[in-house]
């Protein structure tokens, strides 16, 4: 009897092992890089995205790889076809706690001169921050802050501001808030070629364009264009949007958003989108020193001089109007902290930071 309760148990053992090798795989939550896009603080409006990473000592491990414009491998042509993972994406607070910003001297260097508010140079604030200390950024004639609400001490400070439709799911704030006389420029569709994104069809962006954001004209507001990532699919997607558009959507700025690793390929970047809209002046929204294509990431110093040789390239672009470079913020949510411009402990301008303010 023994024997047989023995044998029993082992068929048993056998029989839950073969069933729990049918149970679910893991899933590999950064096996796609076309699906991987930057952050975009889901808490102020615009979308989370994209799960921070550790600054480690190797850094070619700090950062996701994400097709950008020097990555030509990548040629899908909308948003429905540029992710084959089913894994997600997200900001989650599990990820996020492990990223520590380094930090950077909160007060103005001795050689800077900064201008104390109103320049009308070309540096603007992608400002995700509401209220919270934008009095020690005066000096930035525009801002954005990826949604359709402007911070309220913003023009007593001299900043313009733009209220962004960032896609549909702010349509009923954007319609209940962007009224005449609230500004006089605004934009829409925050990187419709990405899945974490406003990801949409040039279709879809084309009714939402002609539904909520055409109509402004008639308004007194100017338009800004949506703006894609700088994977290679976003060129075309802007190019099937007006396709889809019909004539019925008309912008007068062209919005970039770019991320690499070095200034020649900003340059070529730009140029491209000159050369495609020679009429409009280019508003870049979002742009940093970083390798989201693979490989070896830029050391700091890399970054600081990609930054000190890019400041006066792009004031030299007579059609560039703003330069917003990404990094006024706390949280940098996987992109380089050295492209941060913000103190993380303070707030205030760190040195990258008041080298942008001195442009104004």
């Amino acid at each position: 009897m023994a024997v047989s309760r023995f044998f029993n148990l082992v068929a048993l053992s056998c029989v839950a092992l073969f069933l729990c090798s049918f149970g679910p795989e893991p899933v590999a939550a950064l096996s796609s890089p076309d699906s991987l896009v930057l952050p975009r603080h889901m808490a102020r409006g615009h979308g989370a995205i994209a799960a921070k990473r550790k600054r480690a000592a190797n850094k070619s491990k700090r950062c996701r790889t994400r097709p950008t414009s020097s990555d030509t491998s990548s040629t899908a042509t909308s948003t429905s076809t540029t992710s084959s993972s089913s894994s997600t994406h997200s900001h989650s607070s599990s990820s996020s706690s492990s990223s520590k910003p380094k930090s950077t001297p909160a007060s103005a260097p001795a050689s800077v001169s900064v201008n104390t508010g109103g320049g009308g140079g070309k540096f603007a604030l992608a400002w995700p921050n509401g209220d919270s200390g934008l009095q020690s950024w005066k000096g930035p004639s525009m801002m954005y802050t990826w949604t359709p609400a402007c911070p309220d001490s913003a023009k007593a400070l001299g900043i313009g501001c733009a209220p962004m439709l960032w896609g549909w799911n702010q349509v009923s704030q954007f319609q209940s808030t962007v009224k005449p006389g609230y500004s006089n420029i605004a934009m829409a569709i925050n990187e419709p070629n990405e899945p974490g994104q406003s990801n949409m069809s040039p279709e879809s962006g084309a009714q939402l364009w002609k539904q909520y954001v055409e109509p402004l004209r008639s308004q007194g507001y100017e338009l800004v264009s949506p703006v894609t990532s700088s994977n290679p699919n976003g060129f075309t997607w802007v190019q099937n949007w007006l396709t889809a558009c019909d004539g019925g959507c008309n912008f007068d700025r062209l919005a970039l958003h770019w991320y690499d690793n070095t200034l020649d390929k900003f340059k070529d970047y730009i140029n491209k989108w000159h050369t495609a809209f020679p009429d409009k002046k280019i508003w870049i929204t979002e742009y940093a020193c970083v390798n989201f294509n693979g490989g070896a990431q830029p050391s700091d110093a890399e970054i600081a001089a990609f930054h000190a040789a890019a400041i006066p390239y792009l004031n030299s672009l007579d059609y560039v109007e703003y330069i917003f470079p990404f990094g006024a913020m706390k949280q940098m949510d996987g992109v380089d902290p050295a492209n941060q411009l913000m103190d993380p402990v303070t707030g205030e301008p760190n040195a990258l930071g008041w080298t942008y303010l001195a442009l104004d």
